[in-house]
């Protein structure tokens, strides 16, 4: 029974009521170790995150983001239904940048047993255990990379969440009894930048915030080889969790803090070199284990284009800030969100802005814990006036003190801000990822605010003064804000009376608590069955108070009130029918482009695709200047895509020769559509397709598939009054030179209630020396006549332009009255009329979406027998984009990256007739590439994948150089003959890096074995 002594009552007030024994300023060790009561805060600390989170734990719903975000279509997984409200910030990018990933970790570890370094699937291939989100060296990403799918990653999601909570407690255990570490443990674990950005990857880093304070407490205590290798491991854990930012912050904060304490605890302080060599080699060690990820990681930093680095914004990321419009009362508005996070209404559905645009939430910190950090800053403030200083004290200076920096550096206070200039201080964004820092500072004081309640027995005074000042903020906030609350465009302002109301009557429930069991507080010497069960109760009502009011006040009404909980099935990871279409057809040998949120990026990998679009933080230099060059118009010159991504959401006509240019070039064969967009075959899809760049945003014109006029549906492309010569470029046959189509006005004009008029419709042509002349003219107006309640089959001779290419330009006019003039164009064609346009576009599938086949583009793998040699990469693009340039028989390499051998039989290569001979692919994995070849002549074997650096190329088992080819792609020199091609990534920074974790990981072991044989003799 003595195993289970710690489940008795005595035992149980006697353990959690009680602080920690203290020695000198400092807190022993051992008593830091009550397994009982770690067992009972963890199980705690479940029972929390189990009833916030049973729907999708044990339920059928799912926290997944891509069950409310664009993947597999627009809307999320098929048969799914879009999602009401934005419950998240940044509620897409996990579904775009981290859940796909999982079902490729899965892939190479399980099915082609490599180590996941490379991605081939994504952007003619890319780093990715380098990229650093995609995590797949961190423990739990490969439990759950074992099963992807929605119950596994809501797992993963939550047990995050709980690691943040249980190393808080063990850290904050060290210095206080149960109860406050249990309190500062929660108000961490659900604290609002864990539950807005739960989904997201860089939590995997930022959960670990207490661990880093936790192993560099128990280092600091005893520098012993266990705790050493504790610090190693936590450092390790947070490199490989993916988000260099967040561990470089941890790190720092956490190195502030070991500074700190070794300058004010005396115990410590007496022997701080062997504590301080301690710190340092268990840095170097975590460092050193993950050096096999760390050395790839700054080799794609070296080559990458990001939004951190200078040379690729012009600007230095570390100094951009939140910024504070107004007067004082501006600062105390944010404040007080940080108290009540939908005091303006849900993310992006601003109250004040009649339900849209940004509320202004970043984090939320709660009233309890916000409460109880205010007592622990004033009561630590005048304990360190009157010179009485302990550690707990000494603790509450230190976590207040960084609270405020951390404040000022987030809105800009030209005090702090210059770090944000710094080499590497440079790369972060502050402003978001400061946030998990300042709740950590937070719950912290909020632990230690606890403390002083239940443990030191401070005046009821310096109970009352903390409550009324955040009382005091939240009445000057409703009193300044109340003339919006009366504004028209103010909408839903329940949602601030509620929060407001709630917060009050928290801190009232907690002021009730702190007086009814205030004899409880403040007896000298309590005994332990009456004055410490007292204790135990109102400790108990703390932690309740605060998991109530942080799991209430954001996470139950945006997961369950504002929003349906999303089903776990179906799922994104299940894919769709056209899913297994583009598998089926599309194999090795060709890649696809997916057009308006279809196959989101990065769902490709899910399934095995190759898409040449990506969307993440670091990217290949080389790959976004390629799709740059190729893709970016006049249209989209600062915003949308790429300008940090490829999504796919551009203006991608493809009558433009330079963008048919990319996809030729890329291998990119299928075309993946949204439902509704026309057929490209079709006149009406070229006029849209032509035009789309500058219809793309305007309200005048849409494509619309089933226009209906007197019950006859038409898919037709609609111009709403006034509209002017809409054009469509064409080439006229010689024979039956006669244009086709239909015009009609929407039935709505003339349906109850009848608004609107007529609308002329008008047809003129331009030939090429840009002479127009009128083709056709008609009035219809249907609200007047009802005869003209219907489709109008019209057509047009075009003799005088047989045999020549011109525009037709399609006109609206509405005169006065235009509302619901929706006028629809339909049926047009042109009895062989030839095609405008590089490339043919074919259906090939049409259901949940439709599918084009593209025709002609280059084959991944193929021999040119005809080579340019271009100066260096600009010339190579250039020549690349001339259209008098043909890609299919002629291939341009780069200077740069020939070598002296490669000189001979390159220039004879060039000598020869320009053609391309086939090659096969006959193996492909994500690290390994095989091409058979058979050559009658020397020639260049070009396989359209990037060259990024580590690829290695083997011609039947010898090394060959690799050159450049096609500015992104890679190229082996082949003699005459039958060859087997290997392209192997074999990455020295791995290597070099994998050499480093292996000899420190045994020198780590072999100082194991060393310390048991001592334990042992």
């Amino acid at each position: 029974m003595r195993a289970f002594q710690w489940l008795s009552r005595r035992y149980l007030y006697s353990s959690v009521v009680e602080p920690p024994e203290l020695v000198g300023d400092s807190v022993v060790v051992v008593n830091c170790s009550h397994r009982g009561e770690t067992w009972i805060a963890a199980g705690v600390l479940l029972l929390i995150l189990n009833a916030v989170f049973f729907p999708f734990l044990w339920g059928k719903k799912t926290l997944l983001a891509s069950s409310v975000a664009p993947s597999i279509l627009p809307t999320g997984p098929l048969y799914s239904s879009p999602v009401r409200s934005t419950r998240l910030l940044d509620p897409g990018s996990p579904a775009w940048q981290f859940e796909p990933s999982f079902a490729l970790t899965h892939r190479e570890y399980l099915s082609e047993n490599n180590v996941p370094l490379w991605n081939p699937y994504r952007a003619f291939g890319t780093p990715f255990a380098a990229t650093m989100q995609p995590q797949p060296f961190y423990p739990l990403t490969i439990l759950a990379s074992l099963d992807p799918g929605p119950r596994t990653l809501d797992i993963f999601y939550v047990l995050r969440i709980f690691l943040a909570g249980l190393f808080a407690y063990l850290f904050f255990r060290f210095f206080f009894s149960f109860f406050p570490a249990l309190s500062g443990a929660v108000s961490l674990m659900l604290c609002g930048y864990f539950m807005v950005y739960f989904s997201l990857s860089h939590l995997s880093v930022e959960v670990l915030v207490a661990a880093v304070f936790y192993s560099v407490e128990r280092l600091l205590r005893k520098p012993a080889l266990q705790s050493i290798l504790l610090v190693a491991c936590i450092f390790f854990v947070t490199v490989v969790g993916g988000m260099p930012e967040s561990a470089f912050l941890l790190w720092g904060y956490g190195y502030a803090y070991a500074l700190f304490r070794l300058i004010t605890a005396a115990d410590l302080r007496r022997d701080w070199v062997k504590r301080s060599k301690a710190v340092v080699l268990a840095s170097v060690l975590g460092f050193s284990w993950a050096a096999f990820l760390i050395f790839p990681f700054l080799e794609l930093m070296r080559v990458s284009f990001d939004v951190h680095q200078f040379h690729n914004i012009g600007v230095f990321a570390g100094l951009e800030h939140n910024d504070l419009h107004g007067s004082g009362y501006a600062l105390l508005r944010t404040l007080v969100s940080y108290l009540v996070p939908l005091l303006q209404g849900p993310p992006f559905q601003n109250i004040f802005t009649k339900f849209n645009g940004y509320n202004g939430l970043s984090a939320y910190l709660g009233t309890i814990p916000a409460t109880l950090a205010i007592i622990a800053i004033v009561f630590s403030i005048r304990e360190a006036i009157c010179r009485r200083f302990d550690s707990t004290i000494y603790l509450g200076l230190f976590f207040f003190t960084s609270s405020v920096l951390f404040w000022m550096k987030k809105f800009g206070s030209v005090a702090v801000n210059w770090i944000g200039r710094l080499p590497v201080f440079n790369l972060i964004i502050y402003y978001k990822y400061l946030e998990v820092l300042q709740a950590m500072a937070i719950a912290s004081l909020a632990a230690i605010g606890c403390s002083y309640l239940l443990d030191r027995r401070i005046p009821a005074k310096w109970i009352v003064l903390p409550v009324c000042t955040v009382l005091l903020g939240l009445v000057i906030v409703l009193i300044n804000t109340f003339p919006l609350l009366t504004r028209p465009s103010t909408v839903n302002s329940y949602f601030f009376y509620i929060g407001l109301f709630s917060a009050v009557a928290m801190l009232l429930l907690m002021l009730a608590g702190v007086f009814c069991f205030r004899e409880g507080c403040e007896a000298s010497n309590p005994v332990l069955q009456e004055h410490g069960a007292k204790r135990s109760t109102l400790g108990w009502c703390i932690v309740l108070l605060i998991s109530a009011e942080l799991s209430l006040n954001f996470l139950v009404p945006m997961l369950y009130i504002f929003n349906r909980p999303p089903r776990a099935k179906p799922s994104a990871y299940d894919g769709a029918p056209y899913v297994d279409f583009l598998k089926a057809n599309t194999g090795v040998k060709w890649r696809i482009f997916g057009r308006d949120l279809l196959l989101f990026p990065n769902w490709s990998e899910a399934f095995g695709l190759f898409d040449v679009r990506s969307l993440d933080a670091m990217y290949y230099q080389k790959y976004f200047h390629f799709v740059r060059f190729f893709l970016k118009t006049a249209a989209n010159p600062g915003t949308g895509d790429l300008v940090n991504r490829f999504i796919g959401t551009g203006d991608y006509d493809f009558g433009s020769k330079r963008q048919i240019r990319f996809f030729q070039l890329g291998s990119v064969r299928y075309l993946v559509a949204p439902f509704f967009l026309t057929d490209p075959d079709s006149l009406i899809g070229q006029l849209w397709h032509q035009n789309i760049g500058k219809l793309k945003g305007t309200p005048k014109v849409a494509i619309v598939p089933n226009f209906t006029i007197d019950g006859v549906t038409k898919p037709s492309l609609l111009e709403h009054p006034l509209f002017t010569r809409l054009p469509l470029h064409i080439h006229v046959p010689y024979k039956n030179p006669v244009l086709q189509f239909s015009i009609g006005i929407d039935s709505a004009v003339y349906a109850p209630p009848v608004v609107g008029g007529g609308v002329t419709f008008t047809v003129e042509g331009r030939d090429l020396h840009g002479r127009i002349r009128k083709l056709f003219s008609k009035y219809i107006d249907p609200k007047h006549n009802l005869a003209e309640r219907r489709w109008f089959a019209e057509e047009i001779s075009l003799r005088q332009y047989r045999g020549q290419s011109m525009d037709l330009l399609f006109s609206t006019d509405g005169g006065k009255d235009t509302r619901n003039a929706w006028s629809g164009w339909a049926d047009m064609r042109i009895e062989g009329a030839q095609e405008v346009g590089p490339v043919k576009f074919t259906k090939v599938y049409d259901r949940e979406v439709k599918i084009y086949q593209l025709d002609p583009v280059l084959p991944r793998a193929a021999v040119f027998h005809n080579v340019e040699i271009a100066n260096d990469d600009e010339t190579a693009l250039s020549r690349l984009a001339d259209p008098d340039f043909d890609i299919f028989s002629t291939a341009v390499v780069s200077a740069p990256t020939l070598k002296s051998s490669d000189q001979n039989l390159l220039q004879h290569i060039r000598n020869l007739p320009g053609e391309r001979a086939k090659a096969d692919i006959t193996h492909y994995d994500s690290q390994r590439v095989t091409v058979s070849a058979t050559l009658d002549k020397p020639g260049l074997l070009v396989l359209n994948d990037t060259d990024y650096p580590g690829w290695k190329a083997y011609v039947d088992g010898r090394m060959k150089n690799i050159i450049s080819t096609n500015y992104l792609f890679r190229g082996v020199l082949l003699p005459p003959g039958s060859h087997r091609v290997d392209f192997k990534y074999e990455p020295n920074s791995f290597r070099i890096g994998l050499l480093l974790s292996c000899f420190s990981l045994l020198c780590a072991g072999i100082a194991v074995a060393r310390a048991c044989r001592r334990n042992n003799q």
